[in-house]
């Protein structure tokens, strides 16, 4: 699923690199990697992340995201 995601989000999004960029990004992969990844984005001065799902939205997932991933990523 995540793969079939990445690949959506490639072809949308071609001028941000490769499929291979795109899985290698923030906000794929484990609960650690995309908490790291988010706390990174809070610490260079992000205020506000807009999280979008393709192709479809999981609502299982974006329960765990600010279940789990906010609380561990916040300041």
């Amino acid at each position: 699923m995540q793969r079939r995601a990445a690949e959506i989000g490639a072809e949308l999004y071609a001028d941000q690199g490769t499929l291979e960029d795109v899985m290698a990004g923030d906000l794929f992969g484990s609960l650690e990697k995309v908490t790291a990844g988010v706390r990174r984005q809070i610490e260079s001065g992000m205020d506000e992340i807009i999280v979008f799902q393709l192709p479809r939205v999981h609502l299982k997932s974006l329960l765990r995201f600010s279940d789990e991933v906010i609380p561990r990523a916040g300041p």
